[in-house]
Formats: C-alpha cells, structure tokens, sequence
C-alpha cells in the first residue's frame, strides 16, 4: 500500500511559518537593539565633544583670572582696583562727575507718579 500512495513531501524547516516568525522577529530585535547602540553612542560623542569645548573655555578663563591676578599683586594693579571699585583718589586730584542730559530729564520726569508707587520703592517687594 504504501507503494502507491503518493510520496510526502518533506517541508524544509525554512517554509515553516513558525519558524519564519521567529526569524523574522528576532532580526527585527536585532536591528533595534543596534539602531539603540548606534543613537546612543552618537549622544555620547556629542556630549564629549561639548564637554572639552566647555573644559577649554575653563582653562581660558583660568588663565585669564591667574593674569588677572598676577598683575592686581603690583602696585599698579591695586592702585587701579581701588579706584574703579572703592572710588579712592590721590592726594590733589579732583572727581569730575559728568551727568548725562538725557538720564537728567529721565529723573525729573518720574515725578508725575503716584504717591503710592513712591513709596512703594522703599521696599524690598518690588
């Protein structure tokens, strides 16, 4: 009998649907899970590249304060610290004030405001 039935065949395990989907799902993992990698190690390229570009700009301003400071250790640098911080000047010299027209005419023109908004200035709420 069994010479006569037609002959079976065999399916290749790769026509298998189950198969298939497992395949195809696992390529499918595979391929995330490497676009995760590829984004991610790309964020960390970019946040090292911004942190030497800010570590550099540390190092300038270190450099700028240390010359800074060297010269403010001379004589000429602290006479000069004093007089643009602490407003000091030498024996015999005179201050000259200059006042600007325009800041003038702002001053006496804020004297239309209320009697309220006046007082209100004396205090730290504003």
């Amino acid at each position: 009998m069994k010479r006569f039935q037609r002959p079976r065949k065999k399916r290749a395990w790769m026509e298998n649907p189950i198969v298939l989907f497992v395949g195809g799902l696992l390529i499918l993992i595979i391929v995330a899970q490497a676009s995760s990698a590829y984004l991610r190690s790309r964020t960390f390229r970019n946040q090292v590249a911004n942190l030497k570009g800010e570590s550099q700009q540390y190092e300038t301003d270190i450099q700028e304060l240390e010359s800074r400071i060297a010269h403010l250790k001379t004589a000429e640098g602290v006479e000069l610290e004093a007089r643009d911080r602490l407003n000091m000047k030498k024996p015999g010299e005179n201050v000259v004030v200059i006042i600007d027209e325009n800041e003038k005419n702002q001053s006496t023109e804020g004297d239309d405001t209320s009697w309220w908004k006046r007082v209100s200035t004396w205090f730290p709420w504003n």
